[in-house]
């Protein structure tokens, strides 16, 4: 995957964090002193989207994605104007 990605059908896929590693986005959390997401408690492992996340009990890190499917990212999507 690369930083921005251009597709046949007009859609740019931005991934903003592609190269942050789960120890680094921890560190900015705790240098932010920023707080947990509200659905870590209720057991979800990964948050995304609405109709991407799910909550599972799998120790997996992404495991609660894109459950039913063949994706792997999902990304930030808009329409090139």
């Amino acid at each position: 995957m690369e930083l921005v990605e251009y597709s046949s059908n007009d859609i740019i896929k931005f991934h903003p964090m592609l190269e942050w590693s789960g120890r680094g986005i921890y560190q900015y959390i705790a240098l932010h002193n920023l707080s947990k997401h509200p659905l870590e408690n209720e057991g979800y492992h990964s948050i995304g989207c609405e109709p991407c996340t799910h909550k599972i009990t799998l120790e997996e890190n992404r495991g609660g994605r894109w459950v039913g499917s063949k994706k792997t990212e999902c990304g930030l999507h808009f329409n090139k104007k």
